[in-house]
């Protein structure tokens, strides 16, 4: 979803709508205004103001994962 956002900036189900994020104590939520459609994103690491920044927020946090992700396959021998 977070792909199509970049591309297209609008829903991914509706193709037309407007999303928008809503952020409350439990994490950042993104929502269509035309269809309802929503992605639950949890905490995030930064405060974000609009789509745009959300969108590299997720995919920054997305990237540090997947490096975490790799670092910890590689065998102890590797790291001496």
């Amino acid at each position: 979803m977070i792909d199509t956002m970049i591309m297209t900036g609008s829903c991914p189900r509706c193709g037309t709508g407007t999303l928008t994020n809503d952020e409350d104590m439990f994490g950042v939520r993104i929502v269509c205004v035309m269809c309802g459609h929503n992605r639950d994103l949890g905490k995030l690491p930064l405060k974000v103001r609009n789509i745009r920044e959300l969108v590299i927020a997720v995919l920054e946090h997305d990237r540090k994962q997947l490096q975490k992700q790799r670092s910890a396959t590689y065998p102890s021998s590797v790291y001496g």
